[in-house]
């Protein structure tokens, strides 16, 4: 498994270098059955994220029961910042339950945006949520036209720029699925978080980053010239 976990890592850098990153944590460090708000730099708020050896030296982040509905982790290690792209990679393990796996950007105290995916429906829903304790207001959502199939890796990311309006750019396997441009509910900065809700025992988070801001460069429809998009 580990092996094609790889390859599919290195074909979706490959695909663009917007996935030059800051901070990356794919568990390796860690033991089986560590919590990672113990072992590694994550703060923890709600049940604890445990890290699940695999075999095959794949380990993954794996959420377990606890007294809440609800998983929540600060990435202590990445950066305060307002320009920078979220990632994660997940994994089915059992498509039973309706889990949200979610990562944060600009998580600043009790407030964040939250980019998460509902990915045991037939139609997998997508969402960008501003969100604070208890309450959370939808920004911008999308559904998958088909399931996402057990035991299989998929990556869900999305650059965050600017102030006012702040600018989100959404990607699913590497291919951008959306955007959306957010004028009242704004968030200057903050770090990562990676959450669960509704009980998302059987789904993985691997490879967890901390993307540099989002540029690319494609060519223009005439001639050479080229331009640097964001």
């Amino acid at each position: 498994m580990k092996r094609v976990t790889l390859l599919t890592t290195a074909a979706l850098f490959a695909a663009t270098a917007a996935w030059s990153y800051i901070h990356m944590d794919d568990f390796q460090s860690y033991d089986d059955g560590d919590d990672i708000a113990v072992v590694g730099p994550w703060t923890q708020f709600g049940n604890p994220i445990y890290c699940l050896d695999l075999g095959g030296d794949e380990k993954v982040a794996t959420y377990v029961g606890g007294e809440t509905y609800y998983w929540i982790h600060q990435w202590d290690e990445s950066d305060s910042m307002a320009d920078f792209g979220a990632s994660f990679d997940f994994y089915l393990a059992d498509d039973g339950g309706d889990p949200k796996v979610s990562i944060f950007a600009r998580a600043a105290g009790t407030v964040s945006y939250v980019l998460g995916i509902r990915p045991c429906r037939d139609e997998p829903r997508i969402v960008v949520q501003y969100w604070v304790p208890g309450n959370h207001t939808d920004l911008w959502e999308t559904t998958l036209d088909e399931p996402i199939p057990v035991e299989e890796w998929h990556n869900l990311k999305y650059y965050v720029h600017d102030e006012d309006p702040v600018n989100f750019q959404v990607y699913f396997d590497d291919e951008k699925i959306g955007s959306h441009s957010e004028s009242v509910y704004i968030i200057p900065s903050g770090k990562i978080a990676i959450a669960g809700l509704d009980s998302p025992y059987d789904v993985y988070v691997d490879n967890v980053m901390q993307l540099e801001e989002n540029t690319s460069v494609a060519p223009a429809s005439l001639g050479e010239v080229k331009a640097v998009f964001k």
